[in-house]
């Protein structure tokens, strides 16, 4: 896995655009250190049953923690979500994760994480 810098998205107002996950796993991690409150904005397609991700936080990009108060959100339907965190910076690296998929093997997800401006 590879590490975007955040700061140099933020700062052409651009986001982080992942590589598609086609199966459970995580995106590459985004170094958030500059940036504040995350926006993970994300599109689930070939939905069977159901879809559990999570978002994860991390000091060192190694060490990674939930940044949901759940364990994992699970999406029943195709279309496209979003999660915020309000951060003030605390979160240096910042992550999806695909963590299982029900009823079948055919689902996708298209992530982007964007910044918000302090």
């Amino acid at each position: 896995m590879s590490s975007y810098d955040g700061f140099e998205y933020m700062q052409q107002g651009i986001g982080v655009t992942f590589d598609q996950l086609t199966a459970p796993g995580t995106t590459d991690s985004v170094n958030c250190k500059f940036c504040h409150n995350p926006l993970f904005s994300y599109t689930i397609g070939s939905i069977d049953t159901n879809v559990d991700v999570k978002f994860e936080g991390s000091s060192d990009d190694t060490n990674w923690y939930n940044l949901d108060t759940s364990a994992s959100v699970q999406q029943t339907a195709n279309g496209t979500y979003m999660f915020r965190y309000e951060s003030k910076g605390e979160v240096l690296y910042a992550r999806m994760k695909f963590l299982s998929e029900a009823g079948g093997t055919r689902a996708f997800i298209n992530a982007l994480l964007t910044f918000g401006n302090g």
